[in-house]
């Protein structure tokens, strides 16, 4: 009987046990509770556009580019044409403009791409072929205003290398030096070759910041060592710093490789005049 009355006890407190709430079993219960109750009462906003799907004839328009595969980009674009997939795009009239550039049918690239911006006027590559043009027909004022529109966006265009050196010369033609500067510094961060070092140790010459400059030039001989207008501003720079030797040298290798530049070849004349040595000859 006793064992009986244990059992009954034990019986007891193990229904009191089940029948008395525990918080932490209620808190524990109710959190996965909320959680889908918090997600359905948060109003979710419209998805996202879908991407309007890239035909094939698109794709084989990029890549006949990319090789300069002109013979076969105006037939890939008449199929992009009448594709249901494709259409008169901002994308179809820049191709269709970069091969009347190439072929300088400048009046007909023009009209491309002035249908281009109306479809897409926050394009930075069709502000870059608008740059192009410009610069191609030596309208350098409203090229330079084309450029900077394309540098000033988020994105960048897909030839920022030659938006980068093409607007870089442009200053230096205009004497804006300090903006000539940053612009071929840019360049030389993100794509660096011999031109865009070139067009550093030119501005800096220009600003008379010898040791720059020398740097800048010695960066662009590096990449390339057959450049002959590198070697003329080393010639200048050498010249500047009072070093005979070297100017000499520097000279030698600019007339070895045909210094094509009638400008610089003049200042180098004047300023050997100037210090008296430079030239080997002399």
């Amino acid at each position: 009987r006793g064992w009986t009355e244990e059992e009954g006890a034990v019986a007891k407190v193990s229904k009191r046990l089940s029948v008395v709430p525990s918080k932490l079993r209620v808190s524990s219960l109710r959190e996965p509770i909320k959680m889908p109750v918090v997600v359905l009462e948060t109003e979710s906003g419209p998805p996202p556009p879908a991407l309007p799907p890239v035909s094939i004839f698109r794709e084989t328009i990029r890549f006949l580019m990319d090789v300069n595969a002109l013979q076969f980009v105006h037939r890939a674009l008449a199929h992009e044409l009448v594709s249901p997939q494709g259409g008169p795009s901002c994308e179809y009239y820049l191709a269709l403009a970069q091969t009347h550039l190439l072929k300088k049918d400048y009046d007909k690239a023009e009209e491309c791409l002035e249908k281009a911006v109306q479809i897409d006027y926050l394009n930075p590559d069709v502000w870059a072929q608008k740059g192009h043009l410009c610069y191609l027909t030596k309208n350098f004022s409203e090229a330079k205003d084309c450029y900077e529109r394309t540098i000033s966006f988020v994105n960048d265009a897909s030839d920022m290398h030659f938006v980068y050196l093409r607007l870089g010369s442009i200053y230096l033609e205009r004497k804006e030096c300090d903006k000539a500067k940053n612009i071929f510094l840019l360049a030389s961060k993100k794509s660096p070759s011999c031109l865009t070092w070139l067009g550093v140790g030119t501005a800096c010459y220009r600003l008379k910041e010898m040791v720059e400059a020398e740097d800048a030039l010695s960066e662009a001989n590096a990449l390339n060592n057959n450049n002959a207008e590198v070697w003329a501003y080393l010639a200048l720079v050498c010249m500047a710093g009072g070093r005979q030797l070297e100017a000499e040298q520097s000279y030698k290798y600019a007339i070895k490789l045909g210094l094509a530049n009638e400008d610089l070849l003049r200042e180098l004349k004047e300023v050997q005049l100037q210090v008296g040595f430079g030239d080997p000859s002399f």
